[in-house]
């Protein structure tokens, strides 16, 4: 009997270490994992910003090719401008339906307020 009760205890102790050992490696598991999916969750994070950083590169790359065209397309349209502006005369204007002024030109002006007029001037 007592060799019964000890094989029993032998068992429960076998037994309750067994348990023990994969308690503890089911933690050691649980946090392997858990850290391995924060390592990769990371990964996944500085790839996906490292895109992010590239594909603005490449926008910003485009956007200056494309204010460096229109830049070069505003000096061509100023200096058209200007060598037009240059051939404008009055008999060109009176072509087109211009008509001169026959009289001096009279604009209404609001007058300033006192506080900005001139020390001096009244």
């Amino acid at each position: 009997m007592l060799n019964y009760v000890l094989s029993k205890n032998y068992k429960l102790i076998l037994y309750i270490m067994v348990i023990k050992d994969l308690v503890l490696e089911n933690k050691e598991q649980k946090f392997f994992w858990f850290l391995l999916l924060v390592n990769i969750s990371l990964m996944a994070t500085f790839i996906f910003l490292v895109y992010c950083s590239l594909l603005n590169m490449q926008i910003r790359k485009n956007l200056e090719e494309r204010i460096s065209s229109v830049e070069t397309e505003t000096y061509v349209q100023a200096g058209e401008y200007l060598s037009a502006s240059t051939q404008i005369d009055v008999d060109l204007a009176q072509t087109l339906g211009f008509k001169e002024a026959g009289q001096e030109a009279i604009f209404a002006v609001r007058g300033r307020p006192v506080a900005t007029r001139p020390a001096g001037i009244e």
